[in-house]
């Protein structure tokens, strides 16, 4: 506003008035609060601590509890029973078409061979046995009975031996396919 005959009723500029309080410290006041903070944190930290020590505790006498619970031998029995059980799995699963098999090798057996030893895995899938024949005729014969059957994958003839009696002794093994004999 203008100036009226010298008196000013409104000032056209203000001015802010800082008044300073005596012993006023910025420093110290953020000190105090800076303390108080980091007494607040530690206290909360220290407190959470506790609380987790005690949780601890309790878990740490829980597991002592289920572990004098434990029946270890029974645990074992059932490890064993597991075992046992995935063995007799697999051993079904293979006696059904072993079984096939031993019964069509027998009935491709000829009548005059007289055998010494047998044996059969399923695992491998193969047949294997040792006997004896009168003439290397009935070998041959053997050998392509056993070769024109398609179950039969592979047929190798071991050594064949002349005995003192008369007879020859011979190994033979038997490649099987287990699925063909599952087909039928």
């Amino acid at each position: 506003m203008a100036d009226r005959g010298g008196i000013q009723l409104l000032p056209e500029t203000r001015k802010r008035i800082e008044v300073k309080v005596p012993g006023e410290n910025r420093w110290l006041t953020i000190g105090v609060l800076s303390a108080l903070v980091a007494a607040a944190a530690y206290l909360g930290i220290h407190f959470y601590n506790q609380s987790l020590q005690t949780r601890l505790d309790d878990l740490d006498a829980e597991l002592v509890l289920v572990e004098r619970g434990r029946d270890k031998k029974m645990e074992a029995d059932l490890m064993s029973l597991g075992k046992q059980a995935n063995l007799m799995t697999k051993l079904l699963a293979s006696h059904i078409f072993m079984t096939k098999a031993l019964s069509e090798v027998e009935r491709m057996m000829h009548s005059e061979l007289q055998l010494k030893n047998f044996s059969a895995s399923a695992p491998k899938e193969l047949i294997s046995f040792n006997a004896s024949a009168r003439s290397y005729s009935t070998i041959a014969r053997q050998v392509a009975s056993f070769t024109a059957d398609s179950n039969i994958k592979d047929v190798t003839l071991g050594n064949i031996r002349a005995m003192n009696t008369g007879t020859f002794e011979f190994g033979m093994e038997l490649k099987i396919d287990p699925l063909k004999f599952l087909r039928k």
